[in-house]
Order: C-alpha cells, then sequence, then structure tokens
C-alpha cells in the first residue's frame, strides 16, 4: 500500500501499557484534543509543498497554486513515523466517515498528528509543543497556595519537536526553545490535551495543552 501524506492507523481505547495514557472521553469532543492509534503503516511519501511567489498572477497560475496547496502537507516534516508508533491526532478524525476507514483502522493525515510515544521516546511532530498550564496562587493565611485556576496564555514545555515549515507562510519569532522553558503564547491557539497524561507524560501535576512554534509570543530569560 502506497500512502502519500496519510499513515494508517488502529485507534486505541486502552491504556498505552509502555507509557501509561488511556484514550480521551468524548464528553465535548470540540474540548478534547485528540486520540490515541498505532501506527499500522507509516506514510510511504511525504509531500510538502511550498508555494511559490507568483509573478504573473494569472488564471493558470493561480489553479496551478492551489492544486499544489490541496495536494501538500500544512506543515513540513520533521519526524518519520514508524510502524508500532503511539500516536495522538485531531480528534476530528474520529468523526464516522466510511472513506477514512480500512477494516478497523483509519487513515490520518500525517499533519493530524501532533504526538508520538515510541517506547519511552515522548516527540512532537509538526512543530508542535506541549504545555504544562501554571496554577495561579492564593495567599491564604500568609501562605502561598496553588488553586485549581490556571494562568491563560503562560506555561512551561512539557515535550517539544523541531520547529516546521508553514504551507501559509507562518513564521517563528522566537529563538531556539527546549524542554523546561517558561513562555507566553497565543492563547486563542492552544487545545487542551485531554487524558490522564499526567500519571506518566506530565508526572501527575497540571493539565497538558498543545500549541505551535508559530503560537509562542515571548520567552522568559531571552
Amino acid at each position: 500500500m502506497v500512502l502519500v501524506n496519510h499513515c494508517l492507523v488502529r485507534p486505541q481505547k486502552n491504556l498505552v501499557n509502555n507509557i501509561g495514557l488511556k484514550s480521551a472521553n468524548f464528553v465535548n469532543p470540540q474540548f478534547e484534543a485528540g486520540v490515541w492509534g498505532e501506527v499500522i503503516e507509516p506514510p510511504s511519501i511525504l509531500v510538502f509543498n511550498k508555494m511559490p511567489k507568483l509573478t504573473v498572477k494569472s488564471q493558470e497560475n493561480i489553479r496551478r497554486n492551489n492544486l499544489l496547496h490541496r495536494r501538500s502537507l500544512q506543515f513540513s516534516p520533521t519526524i518519520k513515523l514508524k510502524k508500532g508508533d503511539q500516536v495522538l491526532y485531531n480528534y476530528i478524525m474520529q468523526v464516522d466517515n466510511e472513506e477514512d476507514r480500512i477494516g478497523d483502522c483509519l487513515l490520518i493525515p500525517y499533519d493530524y498528528i501532533y504526538c508520538i510515544v515510541r517506547q519511552d521516546q515522548v516527540l512532537c511532530p509538526n512543530g508542535y509543543i506541549l504545555i504544562e498550564r501554571i496554577p495561579l496562587m492564593e495567599d491564604i493565611a500568609g501562605m502561598k497556595v496553588s488553586t485549581d485556576k490556571y494562568h491563560k496564555g503562560y506555561g512551561k514545555i512539557r515535550y517539544i519537536g523541531p520547529k516546521c515549515k508553514y504551507l501559509d507562510g507562518y513564521k517563528d519569532n522566537i529563538g531556539k526553545l527546549k524542554h523546561g522553558d517558561y513562555i507566553f503564547f497565543d492563547e486563542k491557539m492552544a487545545v487542551r490535551v485531554e487524558w490522564p497524561l499526567y500519571n506518566k507524560l506530565n508526572k501527575g501535576k497540571h493539565p497538558l495543552i498543545r500549541i505551535q512554534h508559530k503560537d509562542v509570543l515571548f520567552r522568559l530569560g531571552m
């Protein structure tokens, strides 16, 4: 099977044994960021077409650009998938669509994937970053106590992948980022990662969200 910009994934409902993660409970799927699956067949070919500048905006040139756009990944590929990888992907692929199903598997676009668990490694493709929320503090009897409320647009990098290029021309304005950095980001672009990720990935601490490098506004200590 030749898979262009797609991989074949078997959705998982049980614990991912080697890392201890569960699939989401879809009460409000628009707020619960994705689902788990096991890669059965990785992409054969990944195509990222950087849009050429149109010196002459003829109908034919515009048509050609639109065709390149439709056939391209949205983000330049940074990490190759392997058979057996556990992946987190956009919840929208869980919607029942017979065209995307092959037996008990789904055809998932590569650029819908934002986290890969490979044995004991946690990798973030497509320019994604997993951020740990920072709790607000309250002063109680002279002591600083964390609350169940969190800062908006501010967090700590828990997992980070390589930067990528964006088909639509977005730019990363921040220099090199790393695990443990405290950053300010565009809250409108933050999507909650809704699992018991806290068991292993997040050490049982605070909620994780996902953003991309382009959504980072400022790094403390720059």
